[in-house]
């Protein structure tokens, strides 16, 4: 049974570095209307890349997409949006530092199943990738990054994470 629900994925973790730093002091309106506009572009950027599941908390996320160039792609996109969003939409005093981490591979999963309930090594990786990474910078594993059709920008940081080997991007400055 198990065998026919088999599905490449690709996984992306998201998570708003110092959120609760970031709230401490605001106006609790200024902090609802930061975090909906947030959510919104985020949710425009993996739409737009065929986002397959979603789950949410308050500062983090988790998708799931069928391709990995699509994932990545809307990575780097969300990263690059950061500077403008936080200048011209979140009122907040402290800008939106996002870490993101993507990994990929086979996970036994059908539609039917929420995205909080894949339990996979593959998921781990992930988030374990975002965890580790720096603000405003994308981390994948070298296998995620041998299945992209093009790896432009990223660089090889000599970390590694759960034993797979890191791959570093970030949105050019300027």
């Amino acid at each position: 049974m198990l065998d026919a629900s088999r599905l490449d994925l690709a996984f992306l973790s998201l998570d708003i570095a110092g959120s609760t730093v970031m709230k401490a002091g605001e106006d609790p309106f200024v902090i609802e209307h930061a975090f909906v506009e947030y959510r919104r572009l985020v949710e425009r950027i993996v739409g737009r890349h065929g986002v397959w599941k979603a789950a949410w908390t308050p500062d983090g996320q988790m998708f799931a997409f069928r391709s990995p160039d699509a994932a990545v792609r809307a990575a780097c996109e969300i990263l690059a949006a950061l500077p403008d969003f936080s200048r011209n939409v979140s009122k907040m005093k402290q800008p939106f530092r996002l870490r993101a981490g993507a990994h990929g591979g086979v996970v036994s999963t059908d539609e039917s199943t929420p995205m909080e309930q894949i339990s996979n090594e593959v998921v781990d990786v992930a988030g374990h990738m975002q965890k580790h990474a720096e603000p405003g910078e994308l981390w994948i594993s070298a296998e995620l990054k041998g299945r992209l059709a093009a790896a432009d920008g990223f660089a090889a940081n000599g970390r590694q994470v759960d034993g797979h080997d890191v791959w570093a991007w970030s949105p050019p400055q300027g």
